[in-house]
């Protein structure tokens, strides 16, 4: 579906459902993209990075239209030339829910437990790399952002050497058995052993954490 349609599509159906939704996701069922032919070529599914990249872009794209009557966009994947968008939703801004989520399951990293994680994690060699934008998009589905809201916490990730293999591919379970991985398994808990030891040793850091 061109983006253009689906933000015009998005505009009136708070008329239909009793307010404004516009839920979107990167995409993952082949069946879909193959009867859609979502594209172009035929080809199926892409790679997870890719998804990733034209979610991005297709939020960009949707605020902009949201906002503007005739929006002008051009990147990597579209181009919109004076996009025509009128009227415009009547909820400023509209709210863009990707990937089903909800305030209440989003994930809370305490910063104190990060920065203790973070220096343990250094000390095994694990290094942090600035992925940018991306860290502001990343989405998974996970029981912790509900514990988060509960109690201090994180939800650490660590490389295996995948990319540009993701999960629930068949490339990235190949570097599941790898030894990168088996380091990766043994680093990760280590880290959070000695993160565990570190808070509940720092009396001023566990007082700090109990009472937030």
């Amino acid at each position: 579906m061109p983006l253009s349609w689906l933000e015009i599509g998005a505009c009136f159906c708070p008329c239909l459902v009793g307010g404004p939704k516009t839920i979107i996701g990167a995409g993952w069922m082949k069946r879909e993209y193959e009867g859609y032919d979502l594209t172009g070529d035929g080809k199926g599914v892409p790679p997870g990075w890719k998804r990733a990249d034209q979610l991005i872009e297709t939020v960009k794209i949707l605020k902009g239209m949201f906002s503007d009557p005739e929006f002008v966009y051009e990147s990597k994947y579209w181009k919109l030339q004076e996009a025509y968008n009128y009227p415009l939703p009547v909820q400023q801004p509209m709210p863009i829910i990707v990937g089903g989520s909800k305030p209440y399951a989003e994930m809370i990293h305490n910063s104190d437990i990060i920065a203790v994680y973070k220096r343990n994690a250094k000390l095994l060699q694990r290094s942090f790399p600035d992925i940018g934008e991306m860290l502001e998009h990343t989405a998974a589905s996970t029981d912790m952002g509900n514990i988060s809201h509960a109690m201090p916490a994180i939800h650490p990730s660590i490389g295996i050497n995948s990319l540009m293999a993701i999960n629930h591919q068949p490339e990235f379970a190949k570097h599941c058995i790898s030894e990168a991985a088996d380091k990766a398994i043994y680093d990760g808990a280590l880290a959070l052993a000695w993160t565990a030891i570190d808070l509940a040793t720092d009396s001023s850091l566990r007082n700090r954490l109990m009472n937030s």
